[in-house]
């Protein structure tokens, strides 16, 4: 019969508990403390320069026409200077973008892998409310107004889905 394989002390476990804990105390450290440092390093090991603008991407995007909105080309193109700016204002770009959600939601939905109020929540960024005028609410109220009332499934329909899916799923 075979020995059996003694376990470690409880010294050895502690030891080498401490040394986890204290590599992940190290680790939470250093992405705490020394962001800007490790971001600079990253930067110049990537590019080979050291970046010392603090210039964000937005500022280094052409100038957009302040009085009649977003450009809707490039600057500089002879072309581009006869062009009028983009006429939406910003309150009908926001519902174009909120409309956009609702669809995107409604198809999630619809492909049945995640529930109503989980996409919900992750498409609109917001948290489930018992309030009538919550964000959750009103997103809630669009999504159901574009899915439309549920049809109900009779236990004969019922019966012939589950067949179809489980001659699917043997194929």
């Amino acid at each position: 019969m075979a020995e059996p394989v003694p376990m470690p002390s409880g010294l050895a476990l502690f030891g080498i508990s401490f040394v986890v804990l204290l590599t992940f105390v190290l680790l939470l450290w250093a992405v705490n403390v020394l962001p800007g440092k490790v971001r600079a390093w990253w930067n110049m090991s990537s590019t080979g320069v050291e970046s010392t603008s603090k210039e964000t991407v937005a500022e280094r995007l052409p100038a957009t026409s302040t009085d009649s909105g977003q450009r809707i080309a490039m600057q500089g193109n002879a072309v581009n200077t006869e062009l009028p700016g983009n006429l939406l204002p910003e309150a009908a770009r926001e519902i174009i973008r909120y409309q956009q959600r609702v669809e995107d939601a409604v198809k999630i939905i619809q492909s049945g892998r995640v529930g109503q109020t989980e996409v919900i929540e992750l498409v609109f960024n917001c948290k489930r409310s018992g309030r009538a005028d919550s964000p959750y609410a009103k997103a809630r109220a669009a999504v159901q107004a574009q899915l439309g009332p549920a049809r109900p499934e009779y236990v004969g329909d019922m019966i012939e889905r589950v067949q179809r899916e489980v001659a699917a799923e043997q194929r």
